[in-house]
């Protein structure tokens, strides 16, 4: 199944842990196939705002819905049409790295075949293929992130401060490969405003401070 990319809308969204608003009262819409970023200060929302765009998390308050030029996805359905990548996640420790990409893509599909080894190779990881994951460096782990994130056939690929522990060589290989990513899907980056992140054809979306919470 080709996936399309995803069209997402919101009304009076909202976050909150306890009593804490994380976010509230959000709204708005990410045209199908756009780039968006999303910006705001540390302690906005930015991460929690990417978990309940894919359905990671539940809102505590509002609406939020997905769709694409074929209809409405309903909720349990949206994990398996995204791909997303934070620096918190982790992978199997004991696992080689080409064990991972295997794993993975006995579950979800490339956008071309052999892509994600393509993509081992293209990040400089290549070397790597038999290395033991926790034996990597943790810029070497957000090149594998990236890699899951960024191959896989998705109608929406979320990336949350991709550039995080990357080297300029890091940065330079991901910002080209979003450049192709943009002209295949919906692609949304959480940005601690770092301009390398994201491309200047970018829309933003501009999360209010905390204390306007």
């Amino acid at each position: 199944m080709s996936l399309k990319p995803i069209k997402i809308s919101w009304s009076d969204l909202g976050v909150r842990f306890g009593l804490k608003w994380v976010f509230k009262k959000q709204s708005g819409t990410i045209d199908s196939g756009s780039h968006i970023v999303v910006k705001g200060e540390n302690g906005s929302g930015k991460s929690t705002f990417g978990k309940v765009l894919v359905a990671a998390i539940d809102s505590s308050d509002g609406e939020i819905s997905w769709s694409t030029a074929e209809g409405k996805i309903d909720i349990d359905d949206v994990p398996q049409q995204i791909a997303w990548s934070a620096p918190f996640m982790e992978f199997p420790e004991d696992m080689m790295v080409e064990e991972v990409l295997d794993f993975h893509l006995a579950f979800r599909n490339a956008w071309e075949e052999a892509g994600l080894h393509t993509l081992l190779s293209s990040s400089g990881l290549s070397g790597h293929r038999k290395s033991i994951v926790k034996t990597l460096s943790s810029g070497q782990k957000q090149r594998l992130r990236l890699i899951l994130a960024m191959g896989t056939e998705a109608g929406l690929v979320i990336l949350d401060e991709p550039c995080s522990n990357l080297d300029s060589t890091g940065i330079t290989w991901y910002g080209e490969e979003l450049k192709k990513l943009v002209s295949k899907t919906t692609v949304v980056v959480c940005s601690n405003n770092r301009t390398e992140e994201y491309l200047s054809s970018a829309v933003e979306i501009l999360l209010p401070s905390p204390s306007v919470n």
